[in-house]
């Protein structure tokens, strides 16, 4: 923080302040990106293009060479569907990532956000979005950036947006990301704290094992075995626990690889420096595929987009969203 020019700090706070417009540039920018690769000389383009941007901003813009695989634009929110009269409600806070980023090039991937308003909804659950979600940011772009001023003023705008979605602090609040869910649970929470407020925050590992699988019985389960790649963040939070009392109770087998360590993507970093993931991963990798191996119809699974990206690429099968694998089972009961 205290190498950034001082300039940059005000800009950081304004894009904090209008996270729409930068939410819309990456999604554009990815779009964009995927269109000119598919003309003839486009990768080259892209990659000139690209190599020129990083070499004016190596820390924002990555190399994209053509090997380089780049995920699509996230298609839009759903519309959350009122539940029955009287029901239980949730506030479903879509992380950044799940409206940015997409599917990789030949995924065949439900959106997260479809996927979570789809199992909630089966749980009898009556969603909300927060209002103006396409503005909200939960402050960790910012904070891990040495941008604290700017990682504040996107937390409090989405501290004062939570509060009203969930009716002032009467129900909870999902997100489909554990990071999202620390920062959610740390600079969102601080800001509410400032005038006696309080919201439960929860990723959705924690809000399934905790707010919906005790209700249910005998939970519905996906076939065959669920590999789980947990999160830095879910492990810091201790919710490792929740993690696999959801994967074990909708699928029939849980693995979690012994060398599951930081897939090293690191926010951005994989993107920025693909390398770092491509070596934090290579031993995890290799005894996913070797269980992949003895099981070739078995599912993987984390709990963030780009964790997911990363693990994707070293393995060269698609990690999902664990909300996938609810998703899965539930579809099939």
């Amino acid at each position: 923080a205290a190498a950034h020019p001082e300039w940059s700090h005000g800009v950081a706070v304004a894009a904090a302040e209008r996270f729409s417009l930068v939410a819309e540039g990456a999604r554009a920018g990815l779009g964009t990106t995927a269109a000119l690769r598919a003309l003839p000389l486009g990768p080259a383009l892209v990659e000139l293009a690209a190599e020129l941007a990083h070499a004016a901003a190596p820390t924002l813009v990555p190399r994209v060479p053509p090997g380089l695989v780049l995920p699509l634009p996230a298609p839009a929110l759903p519309t959350p569907v009122p539940g029955p009269a009287g029901g239980r409600g949730v506030v479903y806070f879509p992380s950044c990532l799940t409206r940015i980023v997409g599917s990789q090039p030949g995924e065949d991937i439900l959106p997260p956000a479809r996927a979570m308003d789809e199992v909630l909804r089966w749980a009898g659950l009556s969603v909300r979005l927060p209002e103006g979600i396409d503005s909200l940011c939960c402050g960790m772009a910012f904070a891990s950036k040495g941008y604290p001023d700017a990682a504040r003023a996107a937390a409090r705008k989405t501290a004062e947006a939570l509060w009203r979605a969930s009716s002032g602090g009467r129900l909870p609040v999902v997100t489909d990301a554990s990071p999202c869910a620390g920062t959610l649970a740390d600079l969102v929470a601080a800001a509410l704290k400032e005038s006696g407020r309080e919201v439960r925050m929860l990723d959705f590992p924690s809000f399934w094992a905790r707010e919906v699988l005790p209700g249910l019985g005998d939970a519905p389960r996906r076939k065959g075995t669920a590999i789980l790649h947990p999160t830095c963040t879910l492990i810091k939070s201790g919710g490792v626990a929740d993690l696999l009392a959801v994967a074990r109770a909708h699928a029939e087998r849980v693995e979690v690889p012994l060398f599951a360590e930081c897939c090293g993507f690191a926010g951005d970093r994989g993107f920025l420096v693909p390398e770092l993931t491509a070596s934090a991963t290579a031993v995890e990798a290799a005894e996913v595929r070797r269980i992949l191996e003895r099981e070739p119809e078995a599912g993987c699974y984390s709990t963030c987009r780009t964790c997911e990206i990363g693990m994707s690429r070293a393995v060269g099968r698609p990690f999902r969203s664990l909300l996938h694998l609810v998703h899965e089972a539930v579809a099939r009961a």
